[in-house]
């Protein structure tokens, strides 16, 4: 594909802002920051009524043109075939477009759809997710339309290639990418450690992402009660959005544990940096999924070190006893005693954060990012 700047067109099923959907936004950052034109599809409808959550989100990209598409889950006549309307006239207005980049299987169906009637257009699909993909003649007609694929871990592409679907060699795998200006050691955590009233030397454990029982904040929680005990200064906050699990239902559990004093629960906050800032060690306890895990770089961009599990993406990005500490999922005692070697072992713990730092520096900004999904696109027919 020739070289000159490209339109390219990034469509967003995801209805919440997860992992996936920041690196839609953050890719589309870094590629208009390479002077592409990016268009960006936002779903705006569940179960029946509008919602705008991700147009809103979207909208905040400088120099994205973004507009909405339906995008429901599974097959509706209706919204399906509004979709592909909107779409066609998308191209029909914008002779230049030559990609289309889908990140959810419904839009890559319609991506795939719409290239029947202009040949053109190249396809690319991103997945985000560790389910495994099913093996059905339409998955496999679906694939061999597709112009190429990029998995967001090693993990992911290893699952795809073991469906059969498609060889490993086929696949790219291409970590998202942060913003390693907002992210940064020189962020300061003091405003939330008064918020929470406790001294800069208050041993702060943080987990940031949406509640959801993928998480395994049941697991960070128990293992919290341990590091208590030979720390009881220590507090932990769990900073998300309520999905499928409730607020008054971790701080229960804390309850339960005697804990409840020390276990901060705050919702969803804007002021991300600053809490990452605050930590004395981040804490990343998934029990599943991870196909992106913007947070575990966005600690380390900040100078923290990080404990983690060894689910999804997480092995990849984060350097076992370099960067910070892997552990199983869903065992407290190893999590807890990972955590409380960096409490215990100060030094380490700022070691593990800079060469953190320098991880993302060199491996995991945006921009870097978008340089290799650019690589993708210039490498196509």
């Amino acid at each position: 594909m020739d070289s000159m700047p490209l339109t390219i067109l990034q469509i967003a099923s995801s209805s919440q802002m997860t992992g996936e959907s920041g690196h839609v936004l953050s890719l589309s950052r870094g590629l208009i920051e390479r002077d592409h034109r990016v268009l960006i599809g936002c779903r705006s409808i569940k179960k029946g009524k509008p919602i705008d959550l991700m147009l809103q989100e979207a909208k905040q990209v400088e120099g994205a043109e973004v507009f909405p598409l339906g995008l429901v889950k599974g097959v509706s006549l209706r919204y399906d075939l509004a979709d592909l309307g909107t779409l066609d006239r998308l191209c029909r207005s914008n002779p230049e477009l030559r990609i289309i980049h889908a990140h959810r299987s419904k839009e890559h169906w319609l991506a795939v759809l719409l290239r029947r009637r202009y040949p053109y257009l190249r396809v690319i699909r991103t997945r985000h997710v560790t389910t495994r993909t099913r093996s059905h003649i339409l998955n496999r007609w679906l694939y061999r339309q597709t112009d190429a694929v990029i998995a967001t871990s090693n993990a992911i592409r290893d699952g795809l290639a073991a469906s059969g679907i498609l060889p490993a060699e086929r696949i790219s795998i291409i970590h998202g990418g942060i913003d390693a200006k907002r992210f940064h050691p020189g962020v300061s955590g003091e405003s939330f450690r008064k918020e929470l009233g406790v001294d800069m030397d208050t041993p702060l454990v943080v987990a940031v992402g949406h509640l959801d029982q993928v998480k395994g904040y049941g697991v960070l929680i128990r293992a919290f009660r341990e590091i208590h005990r030979a720390f009881p200064t220590a507090h932990l906050v769990i900073v998300g959005e309520e999905i499928k699990v409730r607020q008054n239902d971790l701080l229960s559990l804390a309850a339960d544990l005697e804990i409840a004093d020390r276990v901060h629960s705050p919702g969803r906050r804007e002021d991300i940096p600053e809490i990452m800032a605050a930590s004395t060690v981040g804490a990343i306890s998934s029990v599943g999924s991870e196909g992106n895990s913007r947070v575990a770089l966005e600690f380390m961009a900040t100078g923290k070190p990080v404990v983690s599990t060894t689910v999804g993406c997480l092995p990849d990005l984060i350097r076992d006893n370099e960067t910070g500490i892997l552990v199983a999922p869903g065992d407290c005692n190893a999590l807890a005693q990972g955590i409380l070697r960096i409490l215990e072992t100060p030094e380490m713990g700022m070691e593990f954060g800079r060469a953190g730092r320098h991880l993302v520096e060199t491996a995991y900004t945006e921009e870097i990012a978008a340089k290799r999904v650019e690589e993708v696109y210039m490498g196509l027919p």
